[in-house]
């Protein structure tokens, strides 16, 4: 991970299922994948990139902060 930007280098029996797992987590935004997929065993060796999500401050009272 370097400046917020994560770099998954890896293998996986199913790389484009990854996309959409970090897709619905909060930590991270505009996951995708990079580069060609290249099987090998039956498996797809993968590059995978995703930004840092920022945190969402709140305020005491549980309340979101809106900023024009």
């Amino acid at each position: 991970m370097e400046n917020g930007r994560l770099q998954l280098i890896g293998f996986s029996g199913s790389a484009s299922a990854l996309v959409p797992l970090l897709e619905d987590s909060p930590h991270w935004k505009t996951p995708a994948l990079t580069g060609v997929l290249q099987s090998t065993g039956g498996r797809d060796r993968f590059t995978l990139v995703a930004e840092l999500q920022p945190p969402v401050m709140e305020t005491a009272d549980g309340a979101v902060p809106h900023t024009p």
